[in-house]
């Protein structure tokens, strides 16, 4: 017996046309004796529909809007002042459409200071190589265009209020990433064997913090933060003991590595 293969296409027309025709309806068959519901057919060619809810379109920029928002915020009323409302407010966006992109104010401080940090390198790294004196010297000079990133190191309670722990998760992340890639110089000979990693990172963060905290006395005096930022390059050069293949370090190596341990 040849055997006619049917298209699913025909076979599907085929049946909805002996639906629709009064004469050769087809009857359903009853199962286990329970006749099948008297709506059969409107099932068929009336499948049910399940209503799925479409997302809300995002807001163009939103994620930048709210962060730009907050980043003044919080320099200028600080962490505890800083209310999910008014940062919402000044975004232009409804409160709930905060949450939509941040889970709460610790949330919203922590990618903060990750892209506070994310334009520090890029400046850093701008000029080009540089031993390691000349990159902290680079490095405290990109700082302070970035007055909350300076806040998180001089943990400036002011600014930071009960955000102040994520602040230091920041700071202690940062000793531990410039301990390791002095260890790294150490280790090939960039930079002379001691003092220990640890305690020569130690030193150099503590150079950093307090020409942050004296360039914050000086104020608008230009001229003496550039003179102290040299006078740091050479004193962070002789504690480490570099030599002449330090010239060609990358300046913010330690500090991408910090943003690579954070992740």
């Amino acid at each position: 017996m040849t055997r006619t293969a049917i298209s699913p296409r025909l076979a599907t027309s085929t049946l909805l046309m002996a639906i629709a025709s009064p004469s050769n309806r087809l009857q359903p068959e009853s199962r286990g004796g329970v006749p099948a519901p008297d709506n059969f057919a409107d099932q068929l060619t009336n499948p049910v529909t399940t209503e799925v809810e479409v997302p809300r379109p995002r807001i163009a920029h939103r994620r930048e809007r709210v962060l730009a928002a907050a980043e003044g915020l919080l320099v200028h009323r600080g962490f505890d002042a800083m209310t999910i409302t008014r940062v919402a407010t000044e975004a232009g966006i409804g409160k709930g459409a905060f949450y939509l992109e941040f889970g709460d104010k610790q949330e919203l401080l922590e990618e903060l200071l990750q892209l506070s940090l994310e334009r520090v390198i890029e400046r850093v790294s701008r000029s080009g190589p540089g031993g390691l004196g000349e990159g902290v010297r680079r490095v405290v000079l990109a700082l302070l265009g970035e007055p909350l990133l300076v806040a998180a190191l001089l943990d400036d309670r002011r600014v930071l209020g009960a955000g102040a722990a994520v602040a230091a998760e920041l700071r202690h992340a940062m000793q531990v990433a410039l301990a390791a890639y002095l260890a790294a110089l150490q280790e090939g000979g960039a930079v002379r064997a001691e003092p220990e990693p640890a305690a020569m990172a130690v030193a150099v963060l503590a150079s950093i913090t307090g020409f942050l905290t004296q360039a914050r006395i000086l104020g608008g005096a230009a001229a003496e933060v550039q003179a102290a930022a040299d006078a740091l390059a050479l004193m962070v050069s002789g504690l480490a003991g570099a030599v002449a293949g330090d010239a060609e370090l990358d300046p913010a190596g330690w500090l991408r590595l910090m943003v690579l341990l954070r992740h």
